[in-house]
């Protein structure tokens, strides 16, 4: 019999190393996964989220290296 898992275990981590990187992950990422930016790397340029995504949930992009508290917005330097 084949089990079927909840799509949280079938979410996948994106580490990107630079802008390319960035927006070959936002091309590939499905509803679930995580984005993990690298703290002190700078991602610069315009990014598209566009097309339809499977899944369950929202795409996150966080900050690896670098704790903001639950309810808390940052803006850039």
């Amino acid at each position: 019999a084949m089990a079927l898992l909840p799509a949280a275990l079938m979410a996948a981590d994106f580490t990107p190393s630079d802008a390319a990187s960035l927006q070959a992950a936002l091309n590939t990422a499905q509803r679930g996964d995580r984005i993990l930016l690298t703290a002190g790397v700078e991602y610069a340029g315009s990014f598209d989220v566009a097309g339809s995504r499977g899944g369950a949930g929202w795409i996150t992009l966080t900050t690896q290296g670098f704790s903001v508290p639950a309810g808390v917005r940052v803006s850039p330097g």
